[in-house]
Formats: C-alpha cells, sequence, structure tokens
C-alpha cells in the first residue's frame, strides 16, 4: 500500500528534480516545467524512476511483514 502512496508522489519528485537541475534556466515554476518535460519528452517522463519505487517499496513490505509473521509464531 505504502509503494502505492510513493508511486504517486513520483511526477512531483520529477519536476522538483528538474527544477533543481535547471537552476531557473529554462523553467519559471513547477507547472510550466511539468509542461515542458511532457511536450519534450512524453508523458512518461514524468514517471521516470516509478518501476524503482514501486519494487523498493514492495520488498520492503514483504520484509517487514515477513518478520512480523515470523516473530508471531
Amino acid at each position: 500500500c505504502s509503494s502505492t502512496a510513493h508511486t504517486a508522489l513520483v511526477p512531483i519528485d520529477v519536476v522538483k528534480t528538474a527544477l533543481q537541475q535547471d537552476g531557473g534556466a529554462t523553467y519559471d515554476g513547477p507547472i510550466e516545467c511539468a509542461k515542458g518535460l511532457v511536450d519534450k519528452d512524453g508523458p512518461g517522463a514524468l514517471l521516470r524512476g516509478a518501476a524503482p519505487t514501486v519494487a523498493g517499496y514492495a520488498v520492503a513490505g514483504a520484509v517487514a511483514f515477513g518478520f512480523v509473521e515470523l516473530l508471531q509464531a
């Protein structure tokens, strides 16, 4: 469940990172940045990094719940 919540925030993180790398040279704000990324690289650009996020939280959740079950037995 946490992987869903964190994956939903990936586009915000992508825009934030693009703004940090840009340093104000190209984009005036986050909405313009998001539009620019979509225009330049397509809508999938906003989901860059979503797969590792899902995988990481899925593994973390499986390990956490696995240990809970192990310790309750």
